[in-house]
């Protein structure tokens, strides 16, 4: 048990930096440790971290069907302190999976009902909860209904910001950088206020310079272009680019670009920041 759950960390963390080949291995390591668990506490942790992975790897279908399964099988003796995550990351699949399709009503609808299913387990599990509902659970919560709001729709800022509030009472500065990356890109989205998106990227803690570099990326620089663009070293780019993956809780600086075309943070567009 103890190896299967070093090799579900290690594989949860390499998915979360994009080492997707690495995590894969991890993963199937930490499941060949553990196949013959069963429970929440078994089953739950390693299909979350597989789910960061296939959702980060840009394939939403194969996360859903890992969170549909698992939640069948623990069934009955299912713990929300294990298998929370599980509905986040699930309606975050559900709504990947609907951006996919835009102007597919039905694919929204059914998106959207699988979202709401989701939903309406969770609420029954915690319903049935005896004591305190655990932060984590919260979050996740809250998570999964800000996920619902980009379903077909530009999303809900304040939900967004909710769940970061949420996610910051747990402690869990990843998951609240990954709301804050979305409620920026709701804001942008649904008003077309540039200056609230770069308020919410300011508050993910990055600097007048990382916006800038974060602009180049939208416009697919290279570390050296970047250089070139703001008069400063390869070395100072990359440092500034691995800087900016880690404050936004993106993979690669190709999913740093795409969130900087979403937010509207480009050279063309991108005010002066020095």
């Amino acid at each position: 048990m103890t190896a299967g759950i070093v090799y579900r960390y290690l594989g949860l963390l390499w998915a979360e930096q994009g080492e997707f080949g690495a995590a894969a291995r991890a993963l199937d390591q930490a499941e060949s440790q553990m196949r013959r668990s069963v429970g929440s506490m078994a089953l739950a942790p390693p299909a979350a971290a597989r789910m960061t992975l296939e959702l980060w790897a840009g394939r939403p279908k194969a996360a859903a069907e890992l969170a549909s399964d698992c939640l069948d099988r623990v069934s009955d003796r299912e713990s929300l302190f294990f298998t929370a995550p599980l509905y986040d990351l699930g309606a975050r699949a559900c709504a990947d999976l609907a951006a996919r399709a835009p102007g597919n009503q039905q694919a929204r609808k059914q998106q959207a009902a699988r979202a709401q299913q989701l939903l309406e387990r969770l609420e029954r599990v915690i319903g049935e909860l005896t004591g305190v509902v655990a932060p984590l659970v919260r979050a996740s919560r809250a998570g999964l209904v800000a996920e619902q709001s980009r379903i077909g729709h530009a999303g809900d800022a304040s939900l967004w910001a909710e769940a970061a509030r949420q996610w910051e009472a747990c402690g869990n500065r990843y998951r609240a950088a990954y709301t804050q990356w979305r409620g920026a890109e709701t804001l942008l989205g649904a008003s077309g206020h540039r200056a609230g998106a770069v308020a919410q990227l300011q508050r993910l803690e990055l600097t007048p310079r990382e916006i800038e570099v974060l602009a180049l990326l939208g416009d697919g620089l290279t570390n050296r272009e970047i250089g070139g663009e703001l008069f400063i070293s390869d070395k100072t780019a990359s440092v500034h680019v691995s800087r900016i993956l880690s404050k936004l809780a993106v993979p690669n600086r190709a999913a740093a670009a795409a969130a900087a075309q979403r937010l509207g943070v480009t050279r063309d567009h991108m005010p002066s920041t020095n």
